[in-house]
């Protein structure tokens, strides 16, 4: 467990050490937090309906997207890739650590890190804003059920990545795989927009997915609140995959590590 916690401090102390990019990284998620503000604020002005949102909500919206982006950001794909085409698994195999477990610290580590990062971007604008504070209020059963949905939720995200930098075992390509999976997945995580302004078809279909839930639904908790049934389900919905996912990865892991010592990388 010690050296769990000693990767887990030192990864996040490498996180902050990187001023440039996180900088840019700020400014770019700053610029695109004003570009939709400024997106919705048209749309609101010809007299357009937002649902139930409304301009302050939609608002809202995109603040807690960028805090839960934080909250479940995953670079395991990357992590898992490198280590393979670098050779550094070789390394990692022999140590008295498990691999997965070591990733795994190291998701976590980032998901702090980037949290407090992206806390500290939304505060100065709440600051800048207040109306939008007063318009949010959180209960303590929505917080608990939030604090629940997000940790399963990183779980998922870490377990999804996991799969495809597996696929470093097989083919270097591995980097475009990656791009394109996150990017395709954007819209259906709810980064775009939010799920529940899809047309009722997608709507169902997005609900049996895993993306939904790692971003519109903890967000969905804290502005509206949902039934107990609905939370279940949807943890319900988050576990499957979680074990379908660790399943996949299990099997992808050990035909993957044959190939790998096969080939002598």
């Amino acid at each position: 467990m010690g050296k769990y916690l000693h990767f887990f401090k030192t990864n996040v102390q490498q996180f902050f050490e990187y001023r440039t990019d996180l900088a840019v990284s700020l400014a770019l998620k700053l610029f695109s937090f004003i570009a939709f503000a400024f997106i919705w604020s048209r749309i609101a002005e010809e007299g357009n309906v937002i649902r139930e949102y409304g301009l302050s909500g939609i608002i809202i919206y995109y603040l807690l997207t960028i805090v839960l982006h934080g909250l479940t950001t995953s670079q395991s794909a990357r992590d898992l890739r490198d280590s393979i085409l670098t050779g550094q698994l070789s390394s990692n195999l022999v140590k008295p650590f498990k691999v997965s477990i070591y990733l795994l610290t190291k998701h976590f580590a980032r998901v702090t890190s980037e949290t407090i990062l992206h806390v500290l971007l939304v505060c100065p604008i709440l600051f800048l804003f207040p109306s939008l504070v007063g318009e949010f209020h959180i209960g303590t059963v929505s917080l608990l059920q939030f604090v629940i949905v997000v940790a399963f939720s990183s779980v998922l995200n870490f377990n999804i990545f996991f799969t495809i930098g597996l696929a470093a075992f097989w083919t270097k390509e591995a980097t475009g795989l990656q791009a394109v999976i996150r990017n395709s997945t954007r819209l259906f995580t709810g980064e775009l927009m939010p799920v529940d302004l899809f047309p009722q078809v997608i709507q169902k279909i997005t609900v049996l997915l895993p993306f939904q839930y790692i971003l519109f639904f903890p967000i969905k908790i804290l502005l509206s609140d949902v039934s107990l049934k609905t939370f279940t389900d949807a943890l319900l919905v988050i576990i499957i995959w979680n074990i379908f996912f660790c399943v996949i990865n299990f099997l992808l892991w050990k035909f993957g590590l044959k190939q790998y010592e096969a080939v002598g990388i």
